[in-house]
């Protein structure tokens, strides 16, 4: 009985350790991945504060 309780024991923390580091690798992947492309799609113009709106009316 001891015995079991014991694998039991294991294999929840085992799924409490695994669950979260995959929700920790998802939040870390998304966050490189908004900071990638906010790189990517940032114009100079962005970057300096001069941002001209072109769909105005």
């Amino acid at each position: 009985m001891s015995r079991i309780l014991s694998v039991i024991f294991f294999l929840a923390a085992l799924g409490v350790f695994l669950g979260g580091a995959f929700f920790w690798l998802r939040k870390h992947q998304a966050a490189k991945d908004s900071s990638e492309a906010a790189r990517i799609c940032a114009t100079p113009e962005m970057l300096s504060g001069k941002v001209n709106i072109a769909l105005k009316g």
